[in-house]
């Protein structure tokens, strides 16, 4: 997300944050429309770090690969965004066999695909088209992968007047995954409007429920300490979300009120056992964050 000729641009990498973390949205419009007042970001750790260095190196490997066989085109990544795009595109115009870091500027859109790949299927930039593909070290293709491929597809498709017909994940051990665009196409357009109609309308009212996606977010700390201040439930060892909807339900919302709740108390839809264990859970926490000893 970022501001581009008085207007956000977005990436394929906000649509999937925003998947899967609606907050995480609310705060990236938060720093982008008043930076000066947002919250501190985590910063990198040592393995975010070697992670890292292992995805360039794969991601190299396999632009040597393609630079072998002949006919890569590498946009430079010193220019302008508008620079860049317009190099893909000429590239693209050209029939160049694999583009290396493609560029697109079509807003509210804009993004870097790994590689675009040749393929012999006639579009509007003559008997030729393109399919992205992005390197990835995990072992098999998730859909946050399928999602940014996705994206970069419709962007490729309003430069060659077709849409392609696949998307392809290269995996850490040199397997190639493809997807077919019709079989999840929909779906995507699908978040793709709830996406802009979330930060259209401001982004809403969110608060930073734990998720999948907590491990990663550069707004992780932050969202940890908002959720010590407010006595999160989800600060209670072996809670779950379904659980702590429950007990939300059944006016416990804090950690210490659930430490407070009496023996004989039930709570709607919650197995008493299951009630049983995590009551006394924040009993043995609460005390121990108070100051008392282990």
């Amino acid at each position: 997300m970022r501001q581009y000729d008085s207007q956000i641009l977005h990436s394929p990498s906000d649509l999937v944050r925003y998947l899967g973390c609606t907050h995480a949205t609310t705060l990236d419009l938060a720093k982008l429309r008043n930076p000066d007042n947002a919250p501190a970001q985590a910063e990198g750790d040592a393995m975010g770090d070697l992670v890292q260095q292992a995805g360039l190196a794969h991601e190299e490997n396999y632009r040597a690969q393609l630079a072998g066989q002949g006919g890569l085109v590498e946009i430079p990544g010193d220019g302008s965004l508008a620079t860049r795009a317009r190099l893909t595109r000429e590239a693209m115009e050209g029939g160049a066999s694999a583009i290396f870091q493609a560029a697109f500027l079509q807003p509210p859109w804009s993004g870097f695909a790994d590689f675009l790949i040749r393929v012999e299927e006639p579009s509007g930039l003559g008997e030729w088209s393109y399919e992205p593909v992005d390197t990835k070290l995990a072992r098999s293709a998730k859909a946050s992968h399928i999602v940014q491929l996705g994206l970069y597809a419709r962007l490729i498709a309003a430069i060659q007047g077709r849409s392609p017909r696949r998307v392809h994940v290269q995996l850490g051990d040199g397997r190639r995954e493809s997807f077919r665009l019709v079989d999840f196409d929909k779906v995507l357009g699908a978040a793709i409007t709830r996406y802009l109609n979330f930060v259209d309308a401001g982004a809403g009212d969110t608060s930073p429920e734990p998720c999948n996606a907590c491990g990663l977010c550069p707004w992780r700390n932050h969202c940890s300490e908002v959720r010590e201040a407010e006595d999160h439930l989800s600060r209670v060892c072996g809670i779950g979300k379904p659980q702590i909807e429950k007990l939300r339900a059944g006016g416990v919302t804090t950690v210490a009120q659930l430490a407070a709740l009496p023996d004989d108390a039930r709570i709607p839809r919650m197995a008493p056992a299951t009630l049983d264990k995590l009551r006394a859970q924040a009993r043995l926490q609460l005390p121990r964050w108070q100051g008392g000893t282990p």
